[in-house]
C-alpha cells in the first residue's frame, strides 16, 4: 500500500534532483518541449509536472504528455522516433531500459538509443514468494538454491 509518507518523499526527491536541470541556458529551445510519460495521469505524471516546472530557462514552452499503453513502451518509441534535439524527453522508471530488453523478444529501441540525464526520485522495491515456496525460504540466496 502506498501510504503519504511515500508520496511525500517521492515527491520531496524529485523536487530535490530538479537542481540537475539547469535553470537557464544562454538561449533556450525555439520549439516547444514534450516531457513524455508512460503512464496515465498519477504519480509520474505529477512528478513530471513537478519537474517541468523547474526548467523554466530550457524551453519557451514545456509540455507534459501522458502516453499510456503496452507497459510505458509506447512513450518510450513516441521519444525514439523525436528528433534527437532535446526537445523530446522521456520520464520513465528504469525498468523500461533495464527489464524491458530482456523481457520482450521485440522491442523497437535499444536503451542505447537514449541518454540518460537525471535520476529524479527512487521507490523502494520487494521481491516476494507465493504460499507454495517452502516455508524454511528465508532469503534470496535461499530461494535461488
Amino acid at each position: 500500500m502506498i501510504t503519504r509518507r511515500d508520496v511525500l518523499s517521492t515527491a520531496a526527491a524529485a523536487l530535490t534532483a530538479t537542481h540537475l536541470v539547469p535553470r537557464a541556458l544562454a538561449q533556450p529551445l525555439s520549439k516547444t518541449v514534450h516531457i513524455v510519460t508512460g503512464f496515465s495521469p498519477g504519480l509520474q505524471d505529477a512528478m513530471a509536472r513537478l519537474v517541468a516546472g523547474q526548467m523554466s530557462g530550457y524551453a519557451e514552452a514545456i509540455v507534459v504528455e501522458t502516453r499510456p499503453g503496452a507497459g510505458g513502451r509506447i512513450a518510450v518509441e513516441a521519444v525514439k522516433g523525436a528528433d534527437a534535439d532535446g526537445s523530446a524527453l522521456l520520464f520513465a522508471p528504469l525498468g523500461f531500459m533495464i527489464f524491458f530488453p530482456h523481457v520482450y523478444k521485440n522491442l523497437r529501441y535499444h536503451p542505447r538509443d537514449f541518454t540518460p540525464v537525471s535520476a529524479v526520485a527512487s521507490s523502494p522495491t520487494l521481491l516476494t514468494v507465493g504460499p507454495k515456496v517452502p516455508a524454511d525460504v528465508e532469503t534470496l540466496a535461499d530461494f535461488v538454491a
